[in-house]
């Protein structure tokens, strides 16, 4: 059987669980007994009897007559979205060079939620192999917010030795940080959090900037990009691009919450760009937690074994800004082996 668990409340962020039977496999499907469900700001957008979570561990235990590559016991992630959206890539196209596809206005309906349960049935084609010598909680949060992270250093070519500026420090700040500086980055970390600080410096900052006191940026070495985290860290874009140096990017991995408006002056006058950086191909994801696991980096999670009051405490905790720095849940089969481990 599978324990779910579904949103009943999308202002309060309630749930209510189920018990259902696990379905007939379809040839592609596999069976997932999930150990855990890292939780971000898109499991927000979940609808009135969804049941959230997108970035998703667990072994397989089942699998349907046409799967290839995946067999019982494999560890594996998945989420995000589903294979209406996987078909749009050309993995074979899809290298270092990072080719994506242009996302049209629905794009967040299709998102393919599930995790808030201890099994899900995925298509097996869409499921990614955990590194074995990672974590589940640490792999989980790579499966969207860190791929997002890999993805754009790819995109934009940013190249070791250069100095690179992360606008915000959450969820994928935090984790933009590592990236950046195991990429051989110089790491810029930028908030209006004075407390975040000593945190930016420990994820692997060599400078940080309180942006209440926007002077301090003004005289200091220009950037060649700036990753946007956060979708309420911009109050004023066109500040943000004069840190850029000539031919710089400004990157916006955070869904804005306002119109992007910018003056072009900079883009024409010095060959500055504005991109956005599309989510991650299934290639992409996997490189994005071989480069994790290599690199040792690791989300600083807050952890919550898995029941409708800690789905409702992650989701509200999301919702105002107070994780530090992911909220993972864990069912409660996984919780022991967790106790004895330390992340």
């Amino acid at each position: 059987v599978i324990t779910s668990y579904h949103l009943r409340d999308t202002e309060a962020y309630l749930f209510t669980s189920e018990i259902t039977e696990v379905p007939p496999l379809r040839p592609n499907d596999c069976f997932v007994k999930i150990e855990c469900c890292s939780v971000g700001k898109l499991d927000l957008l979940a609808s009135e009897g969804q049941v959230p979570g997108h970035e998703i561990v667990g072994s397989v235990v089942a699998i349907g007559s046409d799967v290839e590559g995946v067999k019982p016991g494999t560890r594996v992630g998945m989420g995000f979205f589903n294979e209406d959206y996987y078909a749009n890539f050309d993995q074979t196209l899809h290298t270092e060079e990072c080719q994506h596809i242009n996302l049209d206005n629905s794009v967040y309906s299709k998102i393919a939620y599930g995790g808030f349960a201890d099994g899900v049935v995925w298509d097996a084609r869409h499921v990614y192999p955990i590194p074995s010598n990672m974590s589940s909680i640490a792999a989980a949060p790579i499966l969207f917010t860190g791929s997002i992270v890999y993805s754009a250093l790819c995109d934009i070519n940013v190249q070791p030795g250069d100095r690179v500026g992360i606008l915000g420090i959450g969820g994928i700040g935090h984790l933009a940080i590592q990236y950046v500086k195991a990429w051989g980055c110089h790491a810029i970390a930028m908030s209006t959090k004075l407390d975040k600080s000593q945190d930016a410096l420990k994820f692997g900052a060599e400078e940080f900037y309180d942006l209440t006191n926007e002077e301090s940026l003004t005289v200091a070495p220009k950037m060649s990009c700036i990753l946007v985290t956060s979708p309420v860290a911009l109050k004023d874009y066109d500040f943000f691009i004069s840190l850029l140096q000539p031919g710089g990017t400004l990157a916006i991995l955070g869904h804005p919450n306002k119109p992007v408006i910018i003056n072009s002056s900079y883009l024409i006058s010095e060959g500055k760009r504005v991109t956005g950086v599309a989510v991650s191909s299934p290639l992409t994801v996997m490189k994005a937690l071989e480069f994790a696991a290599s690199k040792n980096i690791i989300s600083q999670a807050e952890t919550l074994e898995m029941n409708e009051i800690n789905c409702t405490v992650a989701l509200q905790r999301v919702k105002n800004s107070s994780v530090r720095y992911k909220s993972v849940l864990c069912t409660p089969d996984y919780m022991p082996v967790l106790i004895n481990q330390s992340w």
